[in-house]
């Protein structure tokens, strides 16, 4: 009887939540002077983040806002409280959605159970080349391409990927798989990944000499470099040097494999 009425009350719960069916959306463009080695924060808690490097002393912002509502009605009206809030101070600009969360203060519970339906925000930004990144996400994947300064990439649900970087790393997820091409790292920089239900895939240029340390729990250690291995060679947990040992290049996860290879 007591599980009976817990499901009654599920379903009761469920018929309660609205449904959602009409969909909105609008662009955000701006075009910003920058100069080279400044650095860029970019945050969408739902959302994917797209950064690459360009030619010019710009931030290009490009930003699709997209609204889900039980009518197009409130789709709309929602969708006119939502702004992209540009903040420049000194060398670094801060790129962040504003939505009525922080404007009204509608807490977890309001979302959950009908206030709002979230917003999914993307971006898409160009920067110029040595530029040091910070893109942060909820639920939404990261991808950098061609970007010289140092990159941190966080994100809970999503996969990094990050092509072509130069510089240290500081990549972090927690349900999905990192992807990175490193084509140059200093003795002095650090590249750190880490991730808890996904794998691991660094290519390097040849040329790059790194000191490694590699441990997986449920998963593979493979590389086609050679790597001189330090102390005991152990399956999951690996310590060694690429091409005499260098900058240091630190992967770990827990579901997944690792694997690093030439680029």
């Amino acid at each position: 009887m007591k599980i009976k009425n817990i499901l009654i009350g599920l379903i009761l719960l469920s018929l309660s939540i609205p449904t959602y069916a009409d969909t909105e959306k609008k662009e955000y463009r701006e075009t910003i002077d920058f100069k080279p080695e400044g650095s860029v924060y970019i945050q969408s808690t739902n959302g994917n983040i797209e950064l690459q490097s360009w030619e010019k002393d710009q931030v290009d912002i490009y930003a699709e806002i997209i609204v889900t509502e039980s009518t197009s009605r409130e789709a709309r009206q929602l969708l006119d409280t939502i702004d992209i809030a540009i903040e420049k101070s000194g060398d670094r600009l801060s790129i962040v959605p504003v939505c009525p969360s922080q404007k009204s203060g509608t807490n977890f519970w309001d979302w959950i159970f009908g206030s709002h339906n979230p917003p999914v925000i993307n971006f898409r930004v160009k920067v110029p080349l040595n530029t040091d990144t910070e893109l942060e996400s909820m639920n939404g994947s990261l991808v950098v391409e061609n970007v010289s300064g140092s990159t941190k990439a966080s994100t809970i649900n999503g996969k990094i990927r990050l092509m072509r970087s130069a510089g240290s790393i500081d990549a972090r997820t927690t349900n999905g798989c990192i992807e990175a091409t490193l084509k140059s790292l200093d003795e002095s920089e650090e590249v750190k990944m880490r991730t808890v239900n996904g794998s691991i895939e660094l290519r390097l240029y040849e040329e790059i000499a790194a000191s490694v340390h590699v441990s997986t729990i449920n998963g593979a250690i493979n590389t086609d470099l050679p790597l001189t291995i330090k102390g005991k060679l152990l399956k999951k947990n690996i310590e060694g040097d690429i091409n005499g040992g260098g900058g240091k290049i630190g992967l770990s996860t827990v579901n997944g494999g690792i694997s690093i290879n030439k680029y």
